[in-house]
């Protein structure tokens, strides 16, 4: 029997796909390649990426002439042509975690505010540096702005390959209020259905959520885990107080709203907003999801980012090799079950007007 083949493009920083694979013993069914810059001889929670499935490809997907990189890859016998595309393209260019005062992330915003059914649009190094608060305040603007267009042609070039070498199913992966489906959207005019899964239905410790943008409709779980953190307040000086309230002011005036929940007076004191593990108290331990990451992404140089690599500094693809960017195993197989499904009705529903077909013609010729 043939194998069903998978190009799983930005797979390797989790080797969530053939990890799953692996786990429910597939390994007959499926053979994967997977397409990423990680280091392969790495041994940690990704994964390693030497199963006898799955054959590994360095590649940097966010290259110019990717066809002509798939197609000489062909051509040359390493890989195979696809029945299935999966991607996890890089979330950073388009997390609703880098959010800006008016909506939109750090360099994404739509061009008609509120509108998801508008393009998105590329805002200015100003804009940015007026707009930014919060977790945003620490973030470099030429950092940003590279990887948002880092994000943007990796997305590009995903489509470029699910359109050239038009599989069977494919799917493309984000956090599910990513502003990567708008963009796929409206922006590509790239159609397809937006598939939503809880990851704590799946066994995943939060209630993270996926986006699964694929060419067929599939009913995941959404059952949300009990909340792990809560809700607590950390007294701060009217300095700060009154600095947050003249910051939010001054940034309506943009387009922001005047949202001032994070920061309250009672009884003569003022607060800030603290989200923190149940049990704890603030300052204690900060709710796990908002930990920050320990990756290095690159230096300015001359006042422009570059992206860090072992040994160098150059252009290529990140790796995103973050435990929390893993995907349950669990969703993934419910999502091969559901292409198989639909392969099977489609070739049930085939069988079944040839039938009728064949019927009719027979009762024309009586």
């Amino acid at each position: 029997m043939n194998k069903i083949v998978i190009w799983d493009l930005f797979g390797g920083g989790c080797n969530s796909l053939s990890r799953a694979i692996n786990e429910f013993n597939l390994n007959d069914k499926y053979a994967v390649y997977t397409f990423d810059v990680v280091e392969t001889h790495k041994k940690s929670y990704r994964g390693q990426l030497d199963f006898s499935f799955q054959k590994y490809i360095n590649l940097d997907l966010s290259q110019n002439n990717i066809i002509k990189i798939f197609e000489k890859l062909i051509k040359d016998g390493q890989i195979e042509k696809p029945n299935i595309i999966t991607s996890s393209t890089l979330c950073q260019s388009f997390s609703k975690v880098l959010s800006m005062i008016g909506g939109g992330t750090c360099f994404w915003k739509q061009s008609i505010r509120g509108d998801k059914k508008s393009p998105l649009i590329e805002r200015t190094v100003e804009e940015f540096e007026f707009l930014k608060s919060g977790f945003t305040k620490k973030l470099n603007a030429q950092k940003q702005l590279f990887i948002k267009r880092l994000g943007q042609k990796c997305a590009e070039n995903s489509v470029e390959l699910i359109r050239h070498f038009k599989p069977d199913y494919w799917y493309i992966e984000n956090p599910d209020s990513s502003l990567l489906f708008q963009f796929l959207e409206i922006n590509l005019n790239f159609k397809g259905f937006l598939n939503i899964g809880c990851y704590g239905a799946y066994g995943f410790p939060q209630n993270k959520s996926g986006g699964f943008y694929s060419n067929i409709e599939i009913e995941l779980d959404k059952t949300r885990r009990p909340r792990t953190y809560e809700t607590q307040w950390e007294p701060v000086t009217k300095e700060y107080y009154d600095n947050w309230i003249k910051s939010v002011v001054e940034k309506s005036k943009l387009g922001g709203t005047m949202d001032t929940r994070h920061v309250k007076f009672k009884n003569g004191k003022y607060y800030r907003r603290w989200y923190v593990d149940i049990g704890y108290k603030y300052g204690d331990k900060g709710h796990s999801s908002l930990k920050k990451t320990s990756m290095t992404l690159g230096k300015l140089v001359k006042q422009e980012f570059i992206l860090k690599t072992k040994g160098d500094f150059d252009t290529k693809q990140i790796s995103e090799a973050n435990e929390t960017s893993h995907i349950p195993t669990k969703i993934l197989i419910e999502i091969l079950n559901a292409f198989e499904n639909d392969k099977l009705h489609n070739i049930l529903s085939a069988k079944i007007n040839q039938s009728e077909i064949l019927k009719k013609e027979k009762q024309t010729e009586i």
